[in-house]
């Protein structure tokens, strides 16, 4: 993706590029919106859920963003698409994964109605998605520390106030 934008690239320049037949790609991928999928699923989630609890998430999401730091070119390319993003499915099922380990642990016996876990999954992940990409495309100049105590800062404050309302 340093020559091409990710909508020039054809599965035919992505064969040639890793030495293997179109067949061969399509035997491991639907496509190249699902090549992208796996790269997320595996370069990222396995860390970020093995991070996920109420004392240390935020050094999960310090990993998603020294990651997408890493990679900045790339996925600024990938969030900045219009029409079917894939990698905005992989947040979002990430946030979900997140979202089920945390609320848990922060209700200790107590319960959420699933209607309330999905519009939190749905708040944060819209939120969490908006933000990272704005960060990603330069529009705050934030380090990765910087932007995960912000987040944090939003992310604690809003979820104890509203499962304070909402839990039983």
């Amino acid at each position: 993706m340093k020559d091409h934008e990710f909508t020039e690239i054809s599965i035919k320049m992505i064969a040639e590029k890793a030495d293997i037949t179109r067949r061969g790609f399509y035997n491991h991928f639907l496509d190249k919106y699902d090549l992208v999928s796996t790269i997320f699923e595996h370069d990222l989630f396995p860390t970020v859920i093995s991070l996920t609890n109420i004392n240390d998430w935020d050094q999960g999401a310090l990993f998603i963003v020294n990651y997408l730091q890493d990679n900045r070119d790339y996925y600024k390319k990938l969030l900045s698409l219009e029409g079917q993003n894939c990698l905005q499915t992989e947040f979002y099922k990430l946030t979900e994964m997140q979202i089920g380990i945390l609320i848990p642990e922060i209700l200790v016996g107590r319960k959420i109605s699933d209607e309330d876990q999905a519009f939190l999954s749905d708040y944060y992940f819209h939120a969490y998605m908006g933000l990272t990409t704005e960060w990603v495309k330069g529009k705050y100049g934030f380090s990765t520390q910087e932007f995960v105590k912000r987040w944090k800062a939003l992310l604690n404050n809003s979820m104890h106030n509203y499962l304070g309302n909402y839990a039983r």
